[in-house]
C-alpha cells in the first residue's frame, strides 16, 4: 500500500495573469515539497490572480482519507 504520493499532479491556472514556465515550475516544486507534511496528495490546484496591485495564490489539495 503507498501512503505517500511523491509526485502529485499539480495544476496551475491563472487569472488576469499569464502563466510562464517558471511560473509553473516554482509552483510545482512548492507542491512537491508539502508531501512530507500531507503524504496523502494525490492532485493540486494552484490558482494564482493579479487584481490591480493584489496578488494571490489559492491552493486546492485533493488528498485520500
Amino acid at each position: 500500500m503507498q501512503t505517500a504520493n511523491l509526485h502529485p499532479t499539480v495544476k496551475v491556472t491563472g487569472r488576469h495573469l499569464a502563466i510562464t514556465d517558471a511560473i509553473n515550475d516554482y509552483a510545482t516544486n512548492k507542491i512537491a515539497s508539502l508531501h512530507l507534511d500531507y503524504p496523502k496528495i494525490i492532485e493540486a490546484h494552484v490558482i494564482l490572480g493579479v487584481e490591480k496591485y493584489r496578488h494571490w495564490a489559492e491552493v486546492v489539495l485533493i488528498c485520500s482519507n
